[in-house]
C-alpha cells in the first residue's frame, strides 16, 4: 500500500491536475478562437466536452504511442515473459492513465448524461490501472489495452467537425471512414491479439507450474501445452490480479467490438447518403 500511495501522490494526482489545467487552458485560449455563435448553441454536455478535447487527445497520443513502443520494440520488456516484467515506463503510463481517467470521470459527472458503456470503460480502466500500481504483476495486459486509445484523436476530430466544420459532406465522409478504420485497426481484435501475444511469449519461471495447485488435462499439442502453462502461472498471482485482468479483458474486448460495429455502421450510412445525394 505505501507504494500505491506514493505513486498516487507523485504521479496520479499530478496527472489529474495536469489534464485539468489543459482543460482550463483550452477554455481560455482555444475556445475563444471558435465561432462564438456555434459555441453558444452547444448543448450543456457538448459545451463541457469542448474543453476536454485537448486533454483527451494529448492523453491518447501519450499512452497509445507509449504502449505501442513497449509492445513493438525489439527485445521489449514482454518479448519473453508477459506476466512478470514491470518496467518503470509501464508504471508511468498506468499512473498517467489513472490520473487522466479520474479527471475525465469528474468531467462526466458534470454532464447531464453519459453512456453506460463509457462509465464502464472509465471505471474499470481506472480500477485496473490503480490495481497494477499496487500489485505490479501482469502489467502487460492494461498497458497493451492503452494502445486502443489511439482511436481518440480521429473521434475528437469528427466531433469538432460536426459542430464547427461547415458541413462539407465529403470531408465528413473521410472523417467517418477514418474513425471506422481506426476502430478496426486498434480496437476490433485488440482482445484476441493481446491474449495470443501473451500466451505465445509466455516463458514460465522454473518451478512455477510445479507449484500451481491447478489440475491440467493431458496436453496433446504444443499450443495447448503453452496455454495450460500460461494459465497455471497466471493463477499463481493474487486473485484480484488474475480475475481482474480476465474480467477487464472480456469487458473491454466486448466494448471494442460493439464500438467498432457502431463505427462501421455509421460509415456505411454516411457512404449511402453520399451515393443518394449524387443520384439527386
Amino acid at each position: 500500500m505505501p507504494d500505491l500511495a506514493q505513486n498516487f501522490v507523485q504521479l496520479v494526482i499530478p496527472a489529474t491536475t495536469g489534464y485539468a489545467l489543459l482543460h482550463a487552458a483550452a477554455e481560455m485560449l482555444l475556445v475563444p478562437l471558435l465561432d462564438a455563435r456555434r459555441v453558444a448553441a452547444l448543448s450543456v454536455g457538448d459545451r463541457i466536452d469542448l474543453g476536454e478535447k485537448l486533454s483527451s487527445t494529448l492523453h491518447s497520443l501519450h499512452v497509445g504511442i507509449g504502449a505501442l513502443w513497449l509492445l513493438l520494440a525489439k527485445d521489449g520488456p514482454w518479448s519473453n515473459d508477459t506476466l512478470h516484467p514491470y518496467p518503470d515506463s509501464a508504471r508511468h503510463l498506468l499512473a498517467d492513465h489513472a490520473g487522466y481517467t479520474l479527471y475525465d470521470l469528474l468531467v462526466m459527472l458534470a454532464k447531464p448524461r453519459e453512456s453506460g458503456s463509457m462509465w464502464a470503460h472509465h471505471l474499470l480502466g481506472a480500477a485496473g490501472a490503480l490495481a497494477m500500481l499496487y500489485y505490479k504483476q501482469a502489467a502487460y495486459f492494461p498497458v497493451a489495452f492503452l494502445a486502443t486509445e489511439l482511436t481518440v484523436p480521429v473521434v475528437n476530430a469528427l466531433w469538432m467537425f460536426d459542430r464547427f466544420g461547415g458541413g462539407n459532406r465529403r470531408s465528413r465522409l473521410v472523417l467517418v471512414g477514418l474513425r471506422a478504420l481506426a476502430y478496426v485497426l486498434f480496437r476490433l481484435l485488440a482482445g484476441p491479439l493481446i491474449s495470443v501475444y501473451a500466451i505465445k511469449h509466455h516463458q514460465p519461471l522454473p518451478g512455477m507450474v510445479a507449484n500451481s495447485t491447478m489440475e491440467l488435462p493431458a496436453t496433446r499439442t504444443f499450443a495447448s501445452a503453452r496455454w495450460q502453462s500460461f494459465w497455471a502461472a497466471f493463477c499463481l498471482f493474487p486473485m484480484p490480479v488474475w480475475l481482474g485482468c480476465t474480467f477487464n479483458l472480456v469487458v473491454f474486448s466486448g466494448l471494442n467490438v460493439l464500438w467498432t460495429h457502431a463505427a462501421m455502421r455509421a460509415f456505411l450510412r454516411e457512404l449511402g447518403r453520399g451515393r443518394h445525394g449524387k443520384r439527386h
